[in-house]
């Protein structure tokens, strides 16, 4: 009996009175039903720990939190900017580029693709006023689970072949990539001209995703291909 690919989980941390790691119970869920075994894996500013972490597990997810510090893209904090960690942002971006150094399987969600954008080189509007003022609402207020606009997705890419040229999504995001990271290739955009994922470019499955696939899994199994074609490549690792 094969076992199970081992699917890291990037948590996030609150400095409160006694600090904490944690994730929503909807990533491992759906690492698990996509075929995977999901290990959460601490925060910290080890680097020994954190190749232990790449060499030990077959996947990652990165997943959603608190907005990236702009220091790490050369801005000023704007006043529109949510809390920061530093501490968090050291560990996502030094973990986002050891795995793909590595070359494993990794799916990056909400800050999760913010990350990986400014690990490459990218930068963020720190809110999407600053993009737009008739920018579509990002930030629904409804059911986790529940859609919001159709994101429109670029031929030729992973995304393609598992979803075809459209696909509805949710949407909890105020801020969105703005310089596009020279390493990535934009993915899928909606009809604003907000960058909802990217790929890394050569990479075998190296994916960022604005919304929220995990969040829709309990209302319905249209997200499921992320995390099975996740787990497949793990295991092929």
């Amino acid at each position: 009996m094969s076992l199970k690919p081992a699917i890291g989980i990037a948590t996030v941390y609150d400095d409160l009175a006694v600090p904490r790691i944690y994730t929503n119970n909807n990533y491992p869920a759906a690492v698990i039903r996509g075929g995977g075994a999901p290990l959460l894996l601490p925060v910290t500013a080890d680097r020994e720990v954190l190749r232990e972490y790449v060499s030990l597990c077959q996947g990652f997810v990165f997943s959603g939190g608190q907005d990236v510090s702009p220091m790490h893209y050369g801005e000023l904090q704007s006043p529109l900017c949510g809390p920061t960690s530093l501490l968090l942002d050291d560990y996502q971006l030094t973990l986002i580029r050891m795995v793909i150094e590595s070359g494993k399987p990794f799916i990056a969600i909400c800050r999760g693709i913010q990350v990986l954008n400014v690990a490459l080189g990218g930068t963020l509007y720190q809110d999407i006023s600053e993009y737009s003022d008739k920018a579509a609402k990002h930030m629904q207020q409804t059911e986790r689970g529940d859609v919001t606009h159709p994101v429109s997705i670029v031929e030729g890419t992973i995304l393609h072949s598992l979803f075809g040229s459209s696909v509805w999504t949710n949407s909890y995001h105020h801020q969105a990539l703005k310089q596009v990271a020279d390493r990535l290739q934009v993915a899928a955009t909606c009809s604003d001209g907000i960058v909802e994922a990217v790929e890394v470019r050569d990479y075998g499955f190296g994916l960022g995703l604005q919304w929220h696939p995990e969040a829709m899994l309990p209302a319905g199994d249209a997200m499921l291909p992320l995390f099975t074609e996740l787990a497949k490549q793990a295991s092929a690792n």
